[in-house]
């Protein structure tokens, strides 16, 4: 199970490449259009940055791999849960999204508490809380994502404390508890197993899909209802 997690952990600095950019946060250098409320509308509706178009493709190839990984090892392996008694656990669903939108709310949570303890940054909680969304509502983990906020909104509104004291350092963890889960080679390997091809496009998150939309209308605003139809077919 150790390497189990190698491999997820694997996956999800995959899945917050955006996320962890500090160029994902930024304008980009020498864009065409100089007007700062263009730079800020084509940031905020086409996620617009400082991070090339080539690198984009690489982060979004690099996802796509990653997903390829955890598609074969669960098909390759199966995983066994003592507290649900079950010996065939969807691997996906009970160890991968768990672990993924962990992190993610993790990240989210230490941004809020260091806002509230340290000097501002540039990149507001808000903005992060963005991306780390657009990282996950896809593939089965928005309502995993939706769950654990819930859960944070809950202790937040219940809490009469500072924020520093709703989020204390050892909330911070980020390894999560599989002890109860093992695992075992498959004898045959599932004929439904699922191939991916199209590493680029399996690996585009929101944010990433609003960007090769905008680079298909060169960023230009006027055609942004277009564009946004289009992301609402996807």
């Amino acid at each position: 199970m150790d390497g189990v997690q190698a491999i997820i952990s694997l996956f999800t600095l995959a899945i917050y490449f955006n996320v962890l950019d500090e160029r994902t946060y930024e304008f980009p250098s020498g864009a065409p259009m100089t007007d700062h409320n263009t730079l800020l509308a084509c940031h905020q509706l086409y996620d617009l940055n400082a991070i090339p178009v080539i690198e984009r493709h690489h982060a979004c190839h690099a996802r796509g791999l990653a997903f390829d990984l955890v598609n074969w090892l669960f098909d390759h392996y199966a995983f066994s849960d003592t507290v649900t008694a079950c010996d065939d656990v969807d691997a996906y669903t009970c160890l991968l999204v768990p672990f993924t939108v962990h992190v993610g709310r993790q990240i989210i949570r230490y941004k809020i508490h260091t806002e509230s303890t340290r000097t501002p940054t540039s990149i507001t909680s808000q903005e992060l809380t963005y991306q780390v969304e657009c990282a996950l509502y896809l593939d089965g983990m928005k309502d995993a994502y939706e769950d654990s906020k819930a859960i944070d909104d809950e202790i937040e509104h219940n809490d009469n404390n500072s924020e520093n004291q709703i989020f204390p350092y050892e909330f911070f963890d980020l390894d999560l508890d599989l002890s109860s889960f093992s695992i075992r080679r498959r004898d045959t390997v599932d004929g439904n197993s699922i191939r991916i091809d199209e590493y680029l496009e399996t690996g585009q998150n929101i944010a990433d899909k609003k960007f090769f939309l905008g680079l298909a209308c060169n960023f230009n605003l006027e055609e942004s209802g277009k564009c946004l139809y289009n992301y609402f077919l996807f």
